[in-house]
Formats: C-alpha cells, structure tokens, sequence
C-alpha cells in the first residue's frame, strides 16, 4: 500500500490534498500531521513515498525540518507547499533536500504530478515559480522584486565594500552605484544603507 504523509497546520488545506492523493491512488494511506515530531517518527518507520510539507507550521519551520529529515532518510521524496513563493524560500528548501516546491496558488494538475516524482528526479518546480524567482517576501511582508544586477549590488553591500569598490567591482560608475542605492531605499522602503543590509541578511541574499 502507497503511504503519504502531508505536514500542515491547516486543517481544511491538509483534507483537501489527502482527497486529491486518494483519487490518484485509491488505495493508499494518507496520515496528516501538524506536529513535527510525530511526522518524523512515521517517516521513521520506512513506509512512507512522499511528504508533503508547508514552511510555517506555527511554532516550527518546515526548511529546517527537511534538515532533521535527510539525517534519517534520503530516499523520500518531500514536496514544499507553501503561499510563499520568493526566491530564498525555494533555494533553501533546495539545499535542505526537498525534491520540489509548489505554490498553494498553482491549478491542482501540478500538485498531481508532483504525486509520482521519485528521489532521483530533477528539483519539480511549476513555470510560474520559475519566474518568481528573484521575488523576496520579507518578514514584514513586503514582496520585493529584484534584477540579478541589484542582487548583486545587495551581496557586496553586505560584505561591507564602499561604492567605490562596488563600481569598481561591477564595472558600473560610481554615480550608477548611487542610483542602485536610491531605487533599492524606495523598493525596501528604507533610509540608509544599514536598512538594506539588514534586509540583505534578513533575506539571505
């Protein structure tokens, strides 16, 4: 018997999703879990194809769950579901061992696909999300949307290089790094240089 597991908080979400799983394998087992810990002591049994698992789950976060799960298992395939669709929380699901992410605002036929991914697979993520990749969501929840320029711009600033070594560094003039510095303050919404550094960590970008 195929064995899911999906983590959420969300009650309704998590019924729903055990319903799409059933209609696509009718004679599966679909076990539903708000609580970390007992999810990983399934999964500790070995029985389980595929987690399915949101990134806030009130007092725990499911990127640093995926951590504790590759120590114990690295077969499973785990799928990211999440409303947050920025760049540094599909990287860090990434890096921490998912095998996908969808976004909770994707058509049903992807969470369908999703269903017969295997460890080996290439990281599953949807177009739209693909191209939302350079979108942050901060803490605050603004949504920001970044160039690959202004990225870069962002990671030396963090470093801690002046505006000269920035222009030196990306080949721009000084007078062009000043501009970078004027948009990013009215993006952030912010008043000085310490204010976009401190979204710069914030955001691990």
């Amino acid at each position: 018997m195929e064995q899911f597991c999906i983590l959420d908080d969300h009650k309704l979400f998590a019924d729903c999703l055990s319903e799409v799983i059933i209609g696509q394998f009718p004679n599966s087992k679909v076990l539903i879990f708000d609580d970390p810990i007992l999810c990983l002591q399934e999964i500790m049994k070995g029985n389980v194809r595929t987690l399915f698992l949101d990134i806030n789950l009130g007092k725990s976060n499911g990127l640093e769950f995926l951590l504790d799960l590759r120590k114990h298992n690295s077969t499973l395939v785990s799928i990211v579901v999440s409303a947050k669709k920025d760049a540094n929380s599909i990287d860090t699901a990434r890096q921490n061992g998912a095998n996908g992410f969808i976004s909770k605002n994707e058509s049903i036929e992807y969470f369908i696909q999703s269903l017969y991914l295997t460890a080996s697979d290439k990281f599953y993520i949807t177009e739209n999300l693909q191209n939302c990749q350079n979108v942050y969501s901060t803490n605050n929840g603004k949504t920001i949307k970044l160039t690959q320029r202004e990225i870069e711009f962002l990671r030396l600033l963090a470093m801690g290089f002046s505006a000269k070594e920035i222009a030196h560094r990306m080949k721009i003039s000084e007078h062009t790094v000043n501009g970078y510095r004027k948009l990013l303050f009215a993006k952030f919404e912010v008043r000085n240089m310490i204010g976009l550094v401190k979204y710069t960590l914030e955001l691990g970008i």
